[in-house]
């Protein structure tokens, strides 16, 4: 299914650059400049500059896996010891060279092509121990090099591409086994190797991994070897290998995160919003764009288009695939704006905040995310935000873990904590919603654990009031505790608060004291759930109750910075009305006293 959607929208997903059999998109470092006589008029860099280190990408003839000792040039554009015969650590560089003069010339013959014959009577003539013009200094041995004679690229001429599509493909083996492919559904020879490799896949080798291979016997059977376990035809693994390769080129069309690289593409072509919703979508331009697919405002986009999704990472030299979407725009898109919504919770200094991406919420619940990030959890994330699937608890089970060993709640862990409680399928429809509603302090949910969070917080605040800011804070101390065993501390902690902090701040910060004396008595008291207030302590909290003591803990804390910078401003506008003057001076000094 997925190799066949592949096939399938390969034209759509490549347009205009459907690269013809037996080419393919490459980074171009140099180019050597000919007249239509073969002189040489110099050679000329492609990109080298900081954003462009490769060169500049180009539709040029591809060689095939050259593993091993295999020697095979390509047409035209190649490494420089195959072009220019130049390399001096390699000891196989004259063989190299004569295999590409050799290939140049038969296609000089067999094309009639003149700008392949300026190609071959430059080469004739070049002598590759002597020095490169200045302008090519920097050229390294991995560097590709192509030709232009007069103002165009040979490689682009239609009969030099027949000619490759004939040479590089090779003939069907003697007694080659025929067989229906699985793509197509046509009965042909089937190869052992297909061609192309997947690029740029997080942890799989440079020269890039197979899709389909079967590197021993235990993976063999009825004597298929290697791809010829799946059977697929050349044209058809040609076509959807390059497909895909243009979706992880594009940054428009890929997101990577940790070992995974998901690709998205719909019946028109390459999705280029979904990947930077999921990426960045504090951005107000995509924010913009994607309002504009759900209200038909966006031509190119119906609700009723397939959409696809494909997950994969590398094992070694082969790709292995982790997921597969498939649904409507409609309903992807649709499910991505719910899954914004349900991402609202206040910045830390609780004023409103953007949804964030799939990295950043999926990093928060490990120490080192680059190294310790299972692919289950970018996974859970996006099958969430595209599928509207739950997120499920042991993710919501890490954020707590990871609260725990860092004595705090972010704002990621915090959002990852409510998505999960509001998606968790095991509570009723109301309590979903109402979950959905927790973005910010929530003075009406009485649940223990809740305003046990809520508690610490404001007991932390009342610490910090009085004595200002300390090395080990009560919640470096305590919060592992209080979000686990709530009974073993919180009773230490109040009459630490009654004996020690709260007097100091009744004789030094009267009106901060009364504040605080009454929050943490809305707290504690008494409620139709709750008949005793929260006097009576749980013993233990499970985790999903610890999840709830989090989201009180960081709702508590926001509530807090945002009164205290309200009343900072209140204050700093009521300075700023008094007259000038002596009077005001003194007037100003008694506002701070108080």
């Amino acid at each position: 299914m997925i190799l066949q959607q592949l096939y399938s929208d390969a034209g759509a997903i490549l347009g205009e650059n459907l690269a013809p059999p037996m080419y393919d998109r490459k980074p171009v470092r140099w180019v050597v400049r000919l007249e239509r006589d073969g002189r040489c008029l110099g050679i000329q860099s492609l990109g080298g500059t900081k954003d462009d280190k490769r060169g500049r990408p180009q539709t040029v003839p591809y060689p095939g896996p050259r593993a091993g000792s295999v020697i095979r040039p390509s047409l035209i554009a190649d490494t420089v010891a195959y072009v220019l015969g130049i390399a001096p650590d390699d000891h196989r560089v004259v063989a190299k060279h004569s295999a590409y003069k050799a290939l140049i010339k038969r296609c000089a013959l067999e094309t009639g092509d003149l700008d392949v014959a300026a190609i071959n009577l430059f080469l004739s003539q070049h002598d590759p121990s002597l020095p490169l013009p200045d302008e090519a200094a920097p050229m390294t041995a991995a560097d590709l090099v192509t030709f232009r004679v007069g103002g165009s690229y040979p490689t682009d001429n239609l009969d030099v591409q027949a000619f490759w599509a004939k040479t590089a493909r090779p003939e069907p083996e003697k007694g080659a086994k025929l067989a229906e492919c699985l793509v197509t559904g046509l009965v042909g020879p089937i190869e052992s190797s297909l061609p192309g490799l997947l690029k740029r896949i997080p942890g799989g080798q440079t020269s890039g991994v197979a899709l389909i291979s079967a590197n021993c016997a235990a993976f063999e059977s009825y004597g298929w070897e290697r791809a010829q376990t799946s059977p697929i035809s050349r044209e058809a693994a040609e076509r959807f290998t390059k497909a895909l390769n243009r979706l992880i080129e594009n940054e428009r069309t890929h997101i990577t995160v940790g070992s995974l690289v998901y690709v998205f593409w719909t019946d028109q072509g390459g999705d280029e919003l979904m990947a930077m919703a999921l990426d960045k979508p504090e951005d107000t331009q995509v924010r913009d764009a994607l309002k504009a697919v759900l209200t038909g405002k966006q031509s190119h986009l119906l609700k009723t288009d397939a959409f696809y999704g494909l997950a994969l990472s590398a094992s070694g030299g082969r790709a292995v695939v982790r997921d597969w979407l498939t649904t409507t725009v409609g309903h992807a898109y649709g499910n991505l704006e719910k899954w914004f919504e349900a991402q609202r919770m206040v910045l830390p200094d609780g004023s409103e905040g953007l949804p964030l991406g799939v990295y950043r919420l999926a990093g928060s619940v490990y120490r080192d995310a680059r190294k310790e990030m299972e692919n289950s959890v970018p996974q859970a994330l996006i099958r969430s935000a595209l599928y509207a699937e739950p997120v499920p608890r042991s993710l919501r089970d890490k954020a707590v873990l990871r609260c725990r060993a860092e004595q705090g709640v972010t704002r990621n862990r915090a959002i990852i904590i409510k998505v999960s409680l509001m998606t968790d399928p095991t509570f009723t429809t109301q309590e979903q919603e109402h979950y959905q509603r927790m973005s910010q302090l929530d003075t009406t949910h009485n649940d223990p654990a809740y305003l046990c969070g809520r508690l610490l917080a404001e007991l932390d605040y009342i610490q910090y009031a009085a004595l200002g800011k300390l090395n080990a804070t009560l919640v470096d101390r305590y919060f592992g505790a209080a979000s686990t065993a709530p009974a073993t501390v919180f009773g230490l902690l109040l009459v630490n608060a009654n004996k020690a902090h709260l007097p100091k701040l009744r004789k030094s910060k009267p009106g901060i004291y009364q504040a605080l004396q009454k929050r943490i008595e809305e707290i504690i008291a008494p409620t139709p759930d709750q008949p005793l207030g929260l006097q009576n302590f749980p013993a233990t909290l499970t985790l999903q109750d610890q999840g709830l003591f989090a989201l009180g803990f960081y709702h508590q804390r926001a509530a807090d910075r945002k009164a205290a910078a309200e009343a900072k401003a209140q204050k700093n506008a009521a300075l700023a009305e008094l007259p000038e003057g002596p009077d005001a001076a003194g007037t100003a000094d008694t506002n701070d006293n108080e």
